[in-house]
């Protein structure tokens, strides 16, 4: 539907109001309503944290890559998905297929005294798998875990690692409230 100009002649002074104007205002109006909701459905998603692990990253356990990243929520924000990429750069060790990479997402709401974790499950790029450009499923948040506040802070957890490390991004999305 698109917006239909009304006639000056249809709002002339003394002229009867007819159920055609109305008509095309009520039209106008859901075509406005319209348009907005589909910019609300697009803008307010956002990257809120895109984090690339790279180096020697096979020279550490996954225990030694605890809190490799860290993002304090600049507004209220609800995170909607999160992925895992294989991403295997040139300076680094391509990954090998044996083994399970996956990462925990934790939140803390004491400025980083506490941590929680907000996933019911973590993603992982499964044994097997070990092409470039790999990727997770999306994750699934523990009901309410998703939800950041502004000034929160959200961290990376390596929790497996493949036998042989390569490079990968967390790309973090979200929605802002």
């Amino acid at each position: 539907m698109a917006y239909t100009t009304i006639p000056s002649t249809d709002i002339e002074v003394g002229k009867p109001v007819k159920k055609s104007l109305w008509d095309k205002i009520k039209a106008n109006f859901t075509d406005h309503e319209t348009r907005i909701d589909g910019l609300e459905e697009g803008a307010n998603k956002v990257e809120i944290f895109n984090f690339e692990v790279m180096g020697y990253v096979n020279n550490y356990t996954a225990s030694e890559l605890v809190q490799i990243g860290t993002f304090r929520a600049f507004s209220d924000t609800t995170i909607t998905e999160g992925k895992l990429i294989l991403m295997n750069g040139t300076n680094s060790a391509t990954s090998s297929s044996a083994g399970v990479l996956s990462i925990d997402l934790q939140k803390s709401t004491d400025n980083g005294v506490t941590w929680n974790t907000i996933l019911v499950s973590v993603p992982e790029i499964a044994d097997g798998v070990s092409a470039t450009g790999s990727e997770s499923a999306l994750i699934t948040f523990i009901t309410g875990g998703e939800d950041l506040l502004a000034e929160e802070l959200l961290r990376v957890n390596v929790v497996s690692k493949k036998d042989t490390q390569g490079t990968f991004l967390i790309s973090v999305y979200g929605d802002i409230a």
